[in-house]
């Protein structure tokens, strides 16, 4: 038998079972062989269970049971053991800063707060972009202290959060709102579950260059990028006037030289090309994937057959790194 608190008090006759005992609920993995307390055999081997997604407390509790794929997390807590001031609208706060970058798919967040009239409160978190969300609004009358996890499960505004980024100060702001009765903010954390932030690159240029017929070195248009990254991902959009688009040869070069065939006389008869190049539907492209993206990109346009002639309009890059 497993206790939540990992105290293992029931096996060494301590008690007969208190609060700690109990699971909360859980977005991730609850227990596993690396959680305290783990789902380790006796031996210290692994047994391969996981335990995840515990529901809240009531008289059905679902959870899931197996391997699950570990979410991005960052979680942070502080102890600032702040006097809260008596019926004062200012109040107190303090400010955990996320260090990294990334973007906000859910928040929770917990407070440890002695006081004796919780009636008094307000209790807000302000995210480093600026938005505000009411954890506690003077409910509970003369009932003492609160201690507790807000999660988007109760709290459904905690999701004007997502999607906002979580890197910079995260406020919590306490006040008493009427005399008499005072307290501490002991402790308080966040748990954050985000996604990477990419970054991009994207330009277009307008090109308006006549295409030869005929002529296999036909036109070359240029785009310079300054930024010394990676390339983790790239879409590349033409348009093009041509009256028989199965004489083209539209080529994308990269500043290293490798290059990626993007249309290579396909369409027959048909008129213009306007289209948008991905490596999902242009397997060339992959093989950019990786390279440095500083430096000259060329489209080039070739017709290699006679009679039919056109324009290179304009052609963009997006470049995600």
């Amino acid at each position: 038998m497993l206790q939540a608190d990992g105290h293992l008090d029931l096996e060494n006759n301590r008690n007969r079972g208190d609060a700690g005992d109990l699971f909360p609920e859980t977005p991730g993995i609850a227990v596993s062989h690396e959680t305290t307390p783990s789902s380790r055999q006796w031996d210290g081997s692994d047994s391969g269970l996981v335990l995840s997604q515990i529901s809240s407390p009531g008289q059905e509790i679902t959870f899931q049971l197996g391997t699950v794929t570990a979410n991005q997390v960052v979680q942070l807590s502080i102890t600032p053991d702040l006097l809260i001031p008596d019926n004062l609208e200012e109040g107190i706060a303090s400010t955990l800063t996320v260090s990294q970058p990334g973007t906000v798919k859910s928040v929770s967040v917990w407070v440890d707060i002695i006081h004796t009239w919780i009636g008094d409160l307000i209790v807000t978190l302000k995210s480093p972009s600026g938005e505000h969300v009411i954890l506690h609004n003077r409910e509970g009358q003369s009932g003492d202290d609160i201690n507790k996890r807000y999660t988007p499960t109760h709290l459904s505004h905690l999701s004007e959060f997502n999607g906002k980024s979580m890197m910079g100060g995260w406020k919590l702001h306490v006040s008493d709102q009427a005399g008499q009765d005072v307290g501490r903010l002991n402790s308080w954390g966040l748990e954050i579950e985000y996604d990477d932030v990419s970054h991009s690159f994207e330009e277009t240029i307008q090109a308006n260059l006549a295409i030869p017929d005929r002529d296999v070195t036909g036109v070359e248009s240029r785009m310079v990028v300054d930024m010394d990254a990676v390339l983790a991902d790239i879409e590349v959009s033409v348009d093009i006037a041509h009256t028989y688009i199965s004489d083209l040869q539209v080529v994308l070069i990269s500043p290293s030289g490798q290059s990626a065939n993007l249309h290579l006389y396909e369409g027959g008869s048909r008129d213009n090309l306007k289209a948008v190049y991905h490596p999902d539907t242009t397997p060339d492209l992959m093989t950019l994937i990786g390279i440095g993206i500083k430096g000259e990109w060329v489209l080039k346009v070739a017709d290699r057959a006679v009679a039919d002639t056109g324009e290179l309009i304009s052609w963009s890059l997006k470049l995600v790194y």
